[in-house]
């Protein structure tokens, strides 16, 4: 891996030496964080302590255009883990471990799963190759068609885009989208229009029968200052049409039939912004048994929908967003006051599901009902708010609040960021969680409180390096 890696980036560095021609791009963000967390530890009601993490990503792109109608490009992520940030480490050595173990049992299960843990373990720290694009485009003026490792985009809500379905963006902007395996066929009927196909590859990579396809179409244009998308999607299922996935070694919340899906978008830049973006997903499977991942459907569990509105005060240096979510298909609904609900019983570990707040986020995970699709967000209504100043060249100050209505539970964040120079900035964050909890423990712990999310406070210094 650290060799394919090596040789990745020695090339795209003698393709960028050597070209002659201008049409050879090379470029990246090298990303330092050092984040400190006073974690919380709910045993006997034990205050808990401090952990450390330090992360560094360098995220490599690289694009050349072959002629005039061809483009090759690739992006690839090197990543350096150590202290409280090795924690996806973790999460994959859990998961490799339950699939080994399954096709341990069942060897013959063309469904398993054979996953593996994409890190290595060095002294000081553990490191990480992630290939995130790979790609070619090619076409004219009138239809591209583009294949490969890729990132298929959807939507203009800021913190909330429901149509967002394939490589979903963080509500918080950490991390990096993951791509997908897709082929994309766009045509340009005319200047602000354009009518998307595309097709994309089952989630499960071993899957090689036709199950688990995406099928879509989306048709994106723009009216003055008003821009839309409307999208249909199919999504076959993951496995044999009808299948009992309990047969087959799997979880309940397997999807075993169709889904069909639309969507629609819309932006509207006047003196307010205005942005609208959902989704209907229609599960043949809830329609037809009336249960929707272990508990009744009523028909609403299907809608996403987000509205939101942003406004830049005269002068431009103070901005404000505002958005609303509802999410249908949250795991809890209004009346599970409980996040036990979350979680069933496992005798074999000695795991009771009220007791779930004694175990860390990543290790409470192995626990999680298997009945219920994991989602996003556990619950229905969301709120998020953010104002950004740009107090000159140099610094912007910032704060947002995420907030869930139903068990009025948030998260604060302020952040500070300072641009001493060009390409080069420096960004200090405080995240505190707020739930009810906080004042009275006889009450129920909140989705964004700090039993669920495991810290009191957590603080991160980045310095952010683009080249």
């Amino acid at each position: 891996m650290k060799k394919i890696a090596l040789i990745i980036f020695v090339l795209s560095i003698c393709f960028f030496i050597f070209s002659k021609e201008s049409k050879i791009q090379f470029n990246g963000v090298l990303e330092s964080t050092i984040n400190l967390s006073h974690y919380k530890n709910n045993i006997n009601h034990i205050p808990g302590g401090f952990n450390w993490g330090w992360s560094n990503q360098a995220n490599l792109r690289f694009k050349t255009n072959i002629g005039d109608y061809l483009s090759f490009g690739f992006a690839i992520n090197i990543n350096t883990l150590s202290g409280s940030l090795t924690n996806p480490y973790r999460l994959y050595y859990i998961q490799e471990a339950l699939s080994n173990g399954t096709t341990v049992l069942n060897p013959n299960n063309i469904y398993g799963s054979f996953l593996s843990i994409p890190f290595y373990y060095k002294s000081t720290y553990v490191g990480s190759f992630e290939l995130e694009r790979l790609y070619f485009k090619g076409g004219n003026d009138y239809f591209d068609i583009e294949a490969g490792l890729i990132r298929l985009a959807r939507g203009y809500g800021f913190a909330f885009s429901p149509i967002d379905l394939f490589n979903p963006r963080d509500a918080f902007r950490e991390g990096r989208p993951e791509g997908k395996l897709a082929v994309v066929g766009t045509f340009y009927p005319m200047d602000l229009w354009k009518i998307q196909t595309f097709v994309i590859a089952p989630d499960n990579p071993i899957e090689s029968r036709g199950w688990g396809f995406k099928f879509g179409a989306a048709t994106i244009f723009s009216v003055k200052k008003l821009n839309f998308e409307f999208l249909y999607t199919l999504f076959t299922p993951e496995i044999d049409y009808l299948k009992d996935p309990k047969e087959l070694g799997l979880p309940p919340s397997t999807q075993n039939d169709f889904t069909h899906i639309a969507g629609f978008s819309m932006k509207a830049d006047v003196e307010v912004g205005l942005f609208v973006d959902m989704i209907y997903r229609f599960e043949q499977r809830a329609f037809r048994d009336s249960k929707y991942y272990g508990k009744e459907f009523k028909g609403y569990e299907g809608l996403e929908a987000a509205i939101g509105v942003d406004y830049t005060l005269p002068g431009g240096k103070v901005y404000l967003l505002l958005e609303y979510m509802f999410y249908g298909s949250g795991m809890l609904d209004w009346w599970d006051g409980k996040l036990d609900n979350l979680y069933s019983d496992n005798q074999l570990a000695g795991f009771k599901k009220e007791d779930w707040a004694n175990y860390s986020p990543i290790g409470r995970m192995g626990f999680l009902d298997a009945k219920k699709k994991q989602l996003n967000f556990l619950r229905h209504n969301y709120l998020f708010g953010l104002i950004r100043w740009k107090t000159n060249d140099y610094l912007n100050l910032s704060a947002n609040y995420m907030f869930g209505i139903d068990d009025q539970s948030g998260l604060l964040s302020l952040s500070l960021e300072v641009e001493p120079f060009q390409a080069f900035t420096i960004n200090l964050t405080a995240m505190y969680p707020f739930d009810w909890y906080m004042l009275n423990t006889n009450w129920q712990p909140g989705e964004f409180g700090n039993v669920n999310l495991g810290f009191y406070q957590n603080y991160k210094v980045t310095v952010k390096v683009r080249f």
